[in-house]
Parts: C-alpha cells; structure tokens; sequence
C-alpha cells in the first residue's frame, strides 16, 4: 500500500481540538480514512462555518480611562454594542444602528449615558449582530 495522507481528528472526549492531513501517529486517535470517513463530511476536515459577526477582546482590560473593542461584519447590518453593570442595569449604549460589513471599533470612555464616571467595578460589555450574542466582562480600576 502506498504511502496515502490521512485525515487526523483528535479528541480530547468528544470535543474536537484537531484535525488535519497526516499520517497515523498515536493509537488513541481517530483516522478517517476514504474507506473510513467522518459520518457527516465529505472529506473528514471540513472547516466549522464562518460567523456573520464577531467581538474581539476588549483592550486595554482593565482599564481606568478607556477600553476599545473591535468586531467584525461579514455583511452590513444592525449592531448593538452596550454596557451594563453586574446587577443588569443598562449604563450606555455605545452603538445602536446599521453598520456596513468589516471591521469595526468602539470605545467606552468609563462613563454612563448621562457622562457621569463609572465607578471602579467589573462591567459586561454586550455585542448583538447577525443573529451573534457575546458577552464580555470588563475591569474598570481607578
């Protein structure tokens, strides 16, 4: 038999945190092969399906003057990006309306909706976008 690449999925229990053309190399790892193949996919390594919107991390974080986050359209739409206290209560909405697609930043300045200063605490920053919720925490330091 000639030597024929392979497709490698490693798990890690049923959590998949590798895949990638090889050759065989430890026991505990599951091939597919064509005689073989991963139920569901055409070759055993297709790529998970690319989001229509994304939040990177907040920097800096923590922070005592100001935060910026970048997030990423894949197409124009309605975004909503806002900060709440722990207790859930709303204190800015730092976007709220179309955005076309790319990247994008927005920077919270420490203050609530009415330009009073935040005080030094943990706050969760939420993005909303094509059908993407994310939640971040942040940690604002006086």
């Amino acid at each position: 038999m000639p030597n024929i690449p392979r497709i490698l999925i490693i798990l890690s229990g049923s959590l998949l945190i590798g895949c990638m053309r090889e050759y065989p190399v430890a026991k505990d790892h599951l091939i597919a092969t064509p005689e073989n193949p991963v139920p569901g996919e055409s070759d055993g390594c297709a790529a998970p399906p690319a989001r229509d919107a994304s939040m990177g991390p907040c920097r800096p974080n923590p922070f005592t003057e100001s935060t910026s986050v970048l997030f990423k359209l894949r197409r124009a739409g309605p975004v909503t990006l806002a900060v709440y206290d722990l207790s859930g209560r709303l204190l800015v909405v730092l976007i709220e309306g179309h955005r076309i697609e790319g990247p994008h930043r927005a920077t919270w300045r420490g203050r609530d909706a009415a330009g009073r200063a935040a005080p030094a605490g943990i706050y969760m920053i939420r993005f909303r976008a094509a059908g993407v919720r994310e939640t971040q925490r942040l940690a604002r330091l006086r």
